[in-house]
């Protein structure tokens, strides 16, 4: 994933429905450049540096942001609300 970060052009904008994990090694000032908008609506776990910067571009705030270096058992399980319906790999929509 470190990769895709680097390799964008412009801005992204994430939408995170489940769980995911940003790499440790990916530079808060990296996500400050690549990422326009997070909507998180699920539960993204992140250093506490990474974590001031998708803070930063949160759009829709219904997640939770979890420190990466704790345990699964010290942090709840990342549930996605049951009246969200997933669209995988949307691409591009217009409606």
């Amino acid at each position: 994933m470190a990769h895709a970060f680097e390799t964008l052009e412009g801005k992204a904008t994430l939408v995170i429905f489940g769980e995911s994990r940003v790499d440790p090694e990916i530079e808060p000032q990296t996500l400050s450049d690549g990422l326009a908008k997070v909507h998180n609506l699920g539960v993204i776990w992140c250093t506490p540096e990474q974590k001031e910067a998708i803070q930063a571009r949160l759009g829709l705030r219904d997640g939770e942001l979890l420190d990466s270096a704790q345990t699964n058992e010290e942090t709840p399980q990342a549930k996605v609300p049951a009246d969200y319906e997933l669209i995988g790999n949307s691409g591009c929509l217009a409606l």
